[in-house]
């Protein structure tokens, strides 16, 4: 894993729930550099913000798929949280990429 060196912590990264440092004590490693089950709260849920980084995209795409209804969000006051179990379903309801080779051009 690619080492860092920096003082911010989950929260600072995710603006959601303190789980601690972002850094391990060996020097540190990026959150983004770890595995989604790694990210992911024990307490089974995520804020936006917690989401966007488990998803590795922008908290507007997140905004974007409730708005289609592609990721189901609940409201708890202000705050608007996914459950554990709705990110695991989105994830698996993404498309496959699937590579195709470039078909030749026909000559005339």
């Amino acid at each position: 894993m690619k080492k860092i060196k920096s003082t911010k912590t989950t929260k600072q990264i995710t603006g959601g729930i303190d789980h601690g440092p972002a850094l391990d004590a060996d020097g540190g490693v990026l959150i983004s550099e770890m595995s989604p089950a790694e990210i992911l709260p024990e307490v089974g849920v995520l804020s936006i913000d917690e989401f966007a980084v488990w998803a590795g995209i922008c908290r507007s795409k997140v905004y974007m798929e409730i708005v289609a209804e592609r990721l189901v969000a609940d409201k708890v006051g202000r705050r608007t949280i996914i459950w554990k179990s709705e990110a695991e379903r989105w994830r698996a309801d993404l498309p496959k990429f699937v590579a195709r080779r470039p078909q030749p051009m026909p000559v005339p």
